[in-house]
């Protein structure tokens, strides 16, 4: 997919972004709450801890990660820990991103039809957001 090229609202550093429907790649998703990093993890991913198979098997299962999974993850190479409530941060000035001005750029950017155009102006939605390509997948505690 295409990586398209947002901004920040709060210090207007650019950076590239790709939007990512959860439904369509089986995943859920988490923010880290220090670097902005996004974690997903995959239905399908084989050494998923026991204690969270359940969650997988939930109707909103491709959102954002369900609180009590949480206490399972590994912390993220920065130091900082993935959470349901953390929000997408700008990688400059590590500021929480507004919604309002997302929607600006997602939908700027969009084709109409596409995937992007279809974004319900939300965090913690079936999108997760991408920032600068920094991902990581099933940060699962060994």
């Amino acid at each position: 997919m295409k990586k398209e090229i947002g901004y920040c609202n709060k210090c207007g550093f650019k950076f590239s972004y790709e939007l990512i429907h959860n439904g369509f790649n089986e995943t859920t998703y988490a923010y880290c709450d220090s670097c902005g990093k996004t974690l997903f993890l995959e239905e399908h991913y084989k050494q998923i801890p026991q204690a969270c198979l359940c969650f997988f098997k939930i109707k909103d299962r491709y959102e954002k990660i369900n609180r009590d999974i949480e206490q399972f993850l590994e912390k993220c190479e920065c130091g900082g820990k993935f959470t349901r409530l953390t929000k997408p941060r700008c990688p400059h000035c590590k500021e929480v991103l507004s919604t309002k001005n997302a929607t600006e750029f997602i939908f700027k950017n969009s084709k109409p039809g596409s995937i992007n155009s279809s974004w319900r102006i939300s965090w913690n939605s079936l999108y997760a957001i991408i920032i600068n390509n920094k991902k990581v997948y099933n940060k699962w505690k060994k």
